[in-house]
């Protein structure tokens, strides 16, 4: 195998220097992006009013807005955790 020169080592170097501050950018992106539907979720769950009405849509608007693929919102009744809602992804 050959050796590589020195220039084609300072042009491997900048490539991977550049990917990596891609690859930074776009983690700040979907962070913000991911905060911003998260933000959104809660304005639309403050909007509901009742306590019950908010537990009955918390699942499926932390779900959508966090883009996970099940969320489980759970209670305590009568001494014991219980199930209150439940939401899957729809993929």
């Amino acid at each position: 195998m050959a050796a590589l020169s020195a220039q084609q080592l300072e042009r491997s170097l900048a490539d991977l220097l550049r990917r990596e501050r891609e690859l930074l950018e776009a983690g700040y992106v979907r962070r913000s992006d991911g905060a911003e539907r998260v933000r959104e979720a809660l304005r639309r769950l403050g909007a509901i009013g009742s306590p019950a009405g908010v537990v009955a849509r918390a699942a499926s608007e932390l779900g959508a807005s966090a883009d996970f693929d099940l969320v489980l919102v759970s209670g305590i009744e009568g001494g014991r955790l219980c199930a209150q809602t439940l939401w899957l992804s729809p993929e």
